[in-house]
Formats: structure tokens, sequence, C-alpha cells
């Protein structure tokens, strides 16, 4: 008998895309739960065999797929941030990128939500690795706008931080939920306004 021809790393690399790109349909379409390794594999045209060379379990396949989203988000942001000038703008640069991809993208985010982030695994793993990491471009920036006179020095990040990020999940959840669109262009800018100019009206002294 002949030996199997070894698989090269590009040959590998597409494999493992491929198995991706087909739990990520399944697992948007239907759930973690109701999905079954054998759906996954159906859409891949691969041997459920196949999928166990690349993946232990289906939780494994999961995690990947969200790995894989959040890693584009984090290079998506960081582009954005990059080629904005000054803090506002980079404030604003965060905000519409993460209301866009629940825009463009709301399946995804929705399994992202519903799926993971009340897993009893969910702190200390990979993916809780990769939003401390996205979050804290919006600190990062933050920060810088302090050492440049632009925010208020005892501004708390982390306050900020949850407060914002936590505000956008809720206000896209809702419209996932209801199956509106979200606006991202235009809460953006409304969002930066807020949060640089504040929300009070100082009517002007009296004489």
């Amino acid at each position: 008998m002949f030996p199997l021809p070894r698989l090269t790393e590009t040959r590998r690399r597409d494999r493992h895309q491929n198995l991706l790109e087909a739990a990520r349909v399944i697992f948007q379409a239907k759930g973690y739960a109701a999905a079954s390794i054998s759906e996954i594999a159906k859409t891949a045209q691969v041997s459920d065999g196949l999928i166990y060379r690349y993946f232990s379990d289906k939780r494994a396949m999961l995690a990947a797929v969200l790995e894989d989203f959040l890693e584009g988000l984090i290079a998506q942001a960081e582009s954005a941030v990059d080629e904005a000038e000054g803090f506002r703008a980079k404030l604003e640069a965060i905000i519409r990128t993460n209301l866009q991809v629940y825009a463009q993208d709301p399946e995804m985010c929705a399994l992202f939500i519903r799926e993971q982030r009340d897993a009893s695994d969910y702190r200390g793993s990979p993916i809780h690795g990769l939003m401390r990491r996205y979050t804290e471009l919006l600190s990062a920036v933050v920060r810088d706008g302090i050492a440049a006179g632009d925010v208020r020095p005892d501004l708390d990040v982390r306050l900020l931080r949850d407060f914002l990020f936590g505000g956008m999940e809720h206000l896209a959840w809702n419209a996932l939920a209801s199956g509106a669109g979200i606006a991202f262009e235009n809460i953006a800018a409304q969002l930066t306004e807020m949060l640089t100019s504040g929300i009070a009206y100082t009517a002007p002294e009296k004489r």
C-alpha cells in the first residue's frame, strides 16, 4: 500500500478555513445546541472523521469560529483607529466599527452573545483574551486623549469602557431581537457627541 501524500501547509490551512466557514453557517442557522458535526461535514463536503483531525469536538469548533470572527473585528477596528486623526475621530471610529459589525453581520453577533458570553468557560478563555484586547483599543485611545489634554484626567477609563460597550451591546441586541436595522453611522456620531460634549445644557448666566 502506498502512503497517503502529506498535506502542504497551504492545503491544511485551506481545509481548516473551509471547515470554519461551514461551521459558521450551521451554528448561525441552528444555534450551537441544535447543530451537529454531521451537518457541518455535509456543508463542508467532507467526512465526519476529517473534522476530528482538526477539532476535538463541536465545542472546539464553536470556539474556533468565534475566535476567527473576533480576530477579524479587531483587525478592522485597529485599522479604523490608525486611519483616524485625533481623539474624537478615533473614538467615533471605534464606536462606528463596533456598531457596523452588528448591522452587517447580525447572525454572527447574535451567535456570539447567545452562545459564548454567558458560557461557564468564558473567563480565562482565548475568546475572553481577544475581547480584552478588543476593548483595550478604547482604553488606549482614552488614555492617549488624557495625555494630550483632550480628556479630563480624573476620568475612570474602565467605567467608560464598560458603559460604552455595554450600551452598544444592549442597543444592538434590541435591534437584533426586533429585526430592526442599525443606523450605525448616525448612532456613532450621536454617541461620540454625547461622550465628548456631554448631555446637560448650560444656560447663559443672567446679568
